[in-house]
């Protein structure tokens, strides 16, 4: 209840008139919501021909020259069948994006700290922050409400390597991974860095407990993902559409992007000096409420917290792409960054690290602050 009232208050007036406000004067809107209708019309109807759009006719796989958004599709379907339009629908769904994503992450913070100080905390810098407020008009960047589930149930893989947890593990993946392209590949490189993060839970003699664990996982995901993934491997081969190098260089992250903001005050006051797409601020509190985490020597000692940074570090070296060195060679030789042209989006696993590690700076001051103090500091 708390995510949804923040959901209404931070997207009004959305709320006031879902059916006929809009962000249709964007394409990618109107793109998404022709896509939502498409998969909710199609796979009931010819689930096997779900990705052969009604559009570039004769070609096929068209949906798959864009996010399909199976998820979201999903949820949007209910909606659908009781007569919504394509905008009410795609509101709603937005706006639960919103709320779910807020929720999940603040559900996985209380569970590592058992404050739900830090876990609100958490959940609302991971939910409204500059990169998802710039990116309203696409449905597909709202919904990251699997990537702290996933987190969660790795953390829990590597302490307790059961096939019960890699199937879980596989499971937050899989729906992650079926919201968007670029989620897909930005969830898969959190999780092993997150993992490469914490050795001492599979290193030496506990490798031969966890190794079979994460490969049981990656194997059940492979397979239910092949039928979703196919579609684009035959548009980026078959048709030519591979994205180059030379994209991801066009749209690679530079100094500005971290100091945009689409926030009012903020952009008004000084970023619109400086303003670059995509807006990666991850915003002042967070990041003060995150210094205390790190000063505090809990983002390194705690395994949760310090894999959250890692990840959170490689996904802003990575945002820069080509000006960094090496990134040419991993593009070469790993086939995921293949998919990805606008490289700067990386960059927002640069917020979800601030986010988590604010909920822990959080957990942090509550330990210094006596309960007298600690209200009005809240």
């Amino acid at each position: 209840m708390l995510f949804a009232l923040l959901t209404v208050a931070e997207t009004w007036p959305l709320a006031s008139h879902p059916a006929r406000m809009s962000r249709n004067d964007n394409g990618d809107t109107v793109l998404n919501e022709w896509a939502l209708a498409w998969v909710v019309h199609q796979a009931p109807r010819a689930p096997l021909h779900l990705f052969d759009g009604n559009i570039f006719h004769p070609e096929r796989n068209t949906l798959a020259y864009s996010e399909s958004m199976i998820v979201q599709a999903a949820m949007a379907a209910p909606l659908f069948w009781l007569g919504a339009s394509p905008v009410l629908a795609y509101n709603l769904v937005l706006m639960a994006g919103f709320a779910l994503t807020g929720w999940a992450m603040s559900l996985v913070i209380w569970r590592w700290t058992g404050s739900w100080a830090a876990a609100i905390t958490s959940g609302i810098l991971f939910a409204f922050n500059s990169h998802t407020f710039a990116r309203m008009p696409h449905l597909q960047a709202q919904h990251v409400e699997f990537l702290p589930l996933a987190l969660l149930a790795l953390d829990t893989l590597l302490r307790a390597p059961q096939p019960r947890h890699a199937v879980r593990l596989a499971m937050w993946f899989v729906l992650q991974a079926l919201t968007s392209v670029y989620l897909l590949v930005f969830t898969a490189i959190s999780l092993t860095a997150a993992a490469v993060a914490r050795p001492e839970d599979w290193a030496g003699r506990r490798f031969g407990r966890v190794a079979p664990a994460v490969l049981l996982s990656a194997a059940l995901a492979a397979v239910v993902l092949l039928p979703f993934m196919l579609p684009y491997w035959r548009v980026s081969h078959e048709q030519e559409l591979t994205r180059t190098l030379e994209d991801a260089s066009g749209f690679a992250a530079g100094w500005r992007n971290y100091l945009s903001s689409v926030s009012q005050l903020h952009y008004n006051w000084w970023s619109y000096k400086v303003i670059s797409s995509p807006a990666l601020f991850p915003g002042a509190v967070g990041s003060i409420l995150a210094l205390v985490a790190i000063v505090r020597g809990v983002a390194f000692t705690d395994p949760r917290a310090r894999m959250c940074l890692v990840f959170g570090v490689v996904g802003v070296v990575l945002s820069f792409g080509t000006n960094v060195p090496g990134y040419a060679t991993l593009y070469r030789f790993v086939p995921m960054l293949q998919a990805i042209r606008a490289v700067s989006r990386f960059g927002y696993l640069g917020i979800v690290a601030v986010a988590v590690l604010a909920g822990f700076g959080v957990a942090e001051l509550r330990k210094l602050t006596s309960a007298r103090l600690w209200a009005p500091l809240a």
